[in-house]
């Protein structure tokens, strides 16, 4: 654990790092890696996700349900996490027994007991706490050295002892202790805590709150566009608009989540939730072709893939049979009303977020491509 901050700006310039120069050429004859999604369309691998939302409107609240559901791996808002997951929550708004109560309803929920959880859901709450700060400045100026401080050292000890792959920071106001409206600053913040993300193959969801112009444009952005250009996804989450209601301004159950920026998958996706009982439910969706209905399809199709291997089935992914898998899950009767074009989307879509993978199969002689979920293996398929 780190005694004090680390200025790594000073060990930067004395030993500078070799530049790892790679050729495509080396990747002939290699296989490459599918991307890999800790969370479907939500958080990817090693990376971080900016969740954006007024205050009060629900980020942490939802943020612990999306702790509990990636325990259990069940579905959050709809969007189903495929296993479980361990998490730790860094709170800075809520007191204990805030964060306890909410636990308590988020439970209920989704129909489990405290100890079904266990340790797989670890949080603390930093409420009046006054070295909350992860990464601090020395100076004043838009180039002032990033440094880590001691409480970023105590959550990396937490991580790596815990092996915890999903970590919620709540929020950067109360880590962030630079200026958010200076890029370099920005910057370096999300560097370093990517770090976090790399530990255990993870990824980091990080809280924020919108600048008051941001949510009148609806932009969600909060200082400097640095924010948006630094993480891999945003996420922003607002009331809607009432137009026509006499009460436009007064509070309402209902919240839009909506997706801002993916590298790696469309964006522009809403969720329609509502707050009942407590908890965060997702309620009207934007139509078939939804980003929930996108997920739910994915879903079923890949466990009619793992239906098939899981009786023999060998599916041909070599080019003259690219169609193999999309004629043999659509016998099933869990798939017979995709159509061939939208089965061989689904198909792509899950071999482009890692959730099917290529691999070949067979002695040096006769090697032959194959697809299954990257969490399933052919018989005598070496690792």
């Amino acid at each position: 654990m780190n005694d004090g901050p680390i200025d790594l700006d000073d060990t930067r310039q004395s030993r500078p790092s070799t530049l790892r120069v790679r050729s495509v050429g080396d990747l002939q004859g290699k296989t490459i890696p599918e991307r890999d999604w800790l969370i479907p369309s939500v958080l990817i691998r090693r990376s971080i996700t900016l969740f954006g939302g007024d205050g009060g409107v629900g980020k942490s609240l939802m943020s612990m349900q999306l702790q509990i559901a990636a325990a259990l791996g069940k579905d959050w808002l709809g969007i189903q996490i495929p296993r479980p997951i361990s998490s730790f929550g860094f709170y800075c708004e809520d007191d204990d027994d805030e964060l306890d109560r909410r636990f308590q309803t988020i439970c209920a929920h989704y129909g489990c007991k405290f100890s079904d959880v266990g340790d797989m859901v670890r949080y603390v709450s930093r409420v009046g706490e006054p070295d909350n700060e992860m990464v601090a400045y020395r100076g004043k100026s838009d180039v002032a050295k990033a440094a880590r401080t001691a409480t970023f050292g105590q959550v990396q000890d937490e991580i790596k002892t815990w092996g915890t792959e999903l970590i919620v920071l709540d929020t950067v106001s109360d880590i962030f202790a630079g200026n958010e409206n200076y890029r370099y600053q920005v910057k370096s913040f999300v560097t370093i805590l990517r770090r976090l993300a790399i530990i255990n193959n993870g990824g980091v969801v990080l809280t924020a709150h919108p600048s008051k112009s941001s949510m009148q444009d609806g932009s969600g952005f909060s200082g400097s566009t640095a924010w948006n250009g630094a993480v891999r996804n945003r996420l922003y989450l607002s009331t809607p608009k009432r137009k026509g209601d006499e009460d436009d301004d007064g509070p309402t159950d209902e919240r839009i989540l909506k997706i801002m920026k993916s590298n790696y998958s469309p964006f522009g996706e809403k969720i329609k939730i509502q707050w009942q009982s407590g908890v965060f439910v997702p309620t009207e969706t934007s139509g078939r072709g939804s980003l929930i209905d996108r997920l739910a399809d994915n879903d079923r199709v890949l466990k009619a893939v793992e239906y098939l291997i899981q009786r023999g089935a060998k599916l041909s992914a070599a080019p003259k049979a690219r169609n193999a898998l999309v004629n043999e899950i659509r016998d099933l009767p869990s798939c017979k009303d995709l159509s061939w074009a939208g089965a061989i989307k689904i198909q792509d879509a899950l071999l482009q977020s890692g959730q099917l993978v290529l691999v070949e199969v067979g002695p040096p002689s006769g090697r032959y491509t194959f697809i299954r979920p990257a969490h399933m293996k052919y018989p005598g398929e070496k690792d």
